[in-house]
């Protein structure tokens, strides 16, 4: 199939597509192919991005034939290493590197460094070889570097350097720009660009995808949707598109919706390990518990293969679910294994502590929660999660107690865990005590009251209006 007949090549220029045309043909036909090996990578990368390895490989096995020591097809094979988390042929196939003058033998070397979680070498090394750069190609140089930075992950370092480069109006300018404000928690500023990236580029089906996730972080979930239903418009067989969506419904609480589109993701990449995840929280929020944890299991399985970083997040979910399904020591296993993967001690202490009270280990569970607290970096916030961690157990008192012990240290401006208290003033048949946090609730955190009450009040009652409902209905 040649790539003007159904791929979705936005991101592709009219050369590439020339090029991707002509290496198609000549392989159809058994004609040589009259391409260059860093050319070939190029197909090779396209090949991947779009899941056909079989073609990826046979592309790069032609490049590499051609010239073993050329910089394209060796980066490709780098980046491979990196997808299986072996540095130690990431850096053996950099040694073989002969073109050493090319910009990509810098990058290669930084990306290596970053897979080791050494930015600061990192950095040292750039130093040394910015110095090195025509003032002329400074600029390019600058902004490639921000792009590998925001890639990585590493969004303060990728913003240093974007900012440290001349503003541009080119769309790969901006949309670093916007991916790493989107790394950086800065949603709105994020939304505007992405925004302004499809004013140009109105057919492109990832910048609404990108702007679709900007919306749900920043608590826009309707938009959310919507930006994800045009990308789906654009490309309807796009599995980040489906998983967008799939989030969005998952957040506005519609799960039966969402897992249609979760599971539809799936029959497209039935072994991507972020796609089972999703689906597994889906299914336990729609209390499958049983269907949900061989969906994790099946995450955790492929994470362990390919050395993914989402199996922490695969073994929390997968400690929350055995627990709702009542499994406390299938549970307590997957926090021991959590535990062992480095997260924060006070976080896993916590979850811990939650399943053992969920396993009514209440002793067990009060000494680890006081543990978590010892550790915790923010004791204030911590004391707010185990009340929580209570109060979702039925131990109304307990949790009312932790509450007040809360509002005492946590900072006089807080705006979180007031909902909580009225819950449990609600419970402990408070009515004073009830309508005062369940005001202040509404008035500071209004989605904090939401995820509280939602069973509670009406569907169409705002939380922002749960106050006044309640006061209307007294004085009825």
């Amino acid at each position: 199939m040649s790539v003007n007949e159904g791929s979705n090549i936005d991101s592709y220029d009219k050369e590439f597509t020339e090029r991707l045309n002509e290496y198609e043909k000549s392989v159809e036909s058994g004609l040589p192919v009259l391409l260059d090996a860093n050319e070939l990578a190029e197909i090779a990368d396209y090949y991947h991005m779009h899941e056909q390895e079989e073609k990826a490989e046979n592309a790069l096995q032609l490049a590499l034939s051609l010239s073993p020591g050329a910089i394209g097809p060796l980066t490709y094979r780098i980046h491979e290493a990196f997808e299986r988390d072996d540095i130690e042929a990431a850096k053996e196939y950099y040694a073989q590197i002969t073109e050493t003058d090319s910009p990509d033998y810098v990058y290669d070397w930084v990306e290596i460094l970053l897979a080791q979680n050494k930015e600061d070498e990192a950095e040292n090394y750039l130093e040394t070889e910015i110095e090195k750069i025509p003032t002329s190609e400074r600029q390019d140089f600058i902004v490639d570097i921000a792009h590998i930075y925001e890639q990585w992950g590493y969004y303060a370092l990728a913003m240093k350097w974007i900012c440290g480069a001349q503003k541009e109006d080119s769309q790969d300018f901006k949309e670093i720009m916007a991916h790493t404000l989107l790394g950086l928690g800065k949603f709105e500023d994020s939304e505007k660009m992405f925004d302004e990236l499809l004013d140009k580029s109105p057919y492109s089906s990832q910048y609404w995808i990108s702007l679709s996730n900007a919306q749900l972080m920043k608590g826009d979930i309707a938009k959310a949707v919507e930006s994800s239903e045009y990308a789906l418009a654009i490309n309807p067989d796009d599995t980040e598109a489906m998983l967008a969506k799939a989030n969005g419904l998952s957040n506005l609480g519609n799960y039966e919706e969402a897992l249609k589109f979760y599971m539809r993701a799936l029959t497209i990449v039935p072994d991507n390990c972020a796609a089972l995840l999703f689906t597994g929280i889906c299914l336990g929020n729609l209390n499958r518990h049983q269907e949900a944890i061989k969906k994790l299991l099946q995450a955790k399985q492929k994470a362990k293969e390919f050395n993914e970083v989402l199996l922490p997040d695969i073994n929390h979910e997968l400690a929350l679910t055995y627990c709702a399904n009542n499994e406390i020591d299938e549970a307590l296993a997957c926090i021991d294994e959590l535990d062992k993967l480095g997260e924060d001690k006070a976080h896993v202490l916590l979850i811990r502590g939650h399943i053992l009270l969920n396993g009514r280990r209440v002793e067990e569970a009060e000494k680890t929660f006081k543990q978590a607290l010892e550790k915790a970096a923010k004791p204030a916030e911590m004391l707010l999660h185990i009340a929580v961690s209570f109060l979702e157990n039925q131990m109304v008192k307990a949790a009312y107690d932790l509450l007040r012990r809360y509002f005492q240290v946590a900072p006089t401006d807080v705006k979180d865990g007031y909902a909580y208290m009225a819950m449990c003033c609600y419970d402990l048949k408070d009515t004073k005590g009830f309508l005062e946090n369940l005001d202040k609730a509404c008035k500071l955190n209004p989605q904090e009251c939401k995820n509280v009450f939602s069973n509670v009040f009406p569907e169409e009652v705002a939380p922002e209006e749960y106050y006044n409902y309640v006061i209307g209905k007294i004085n009825l």
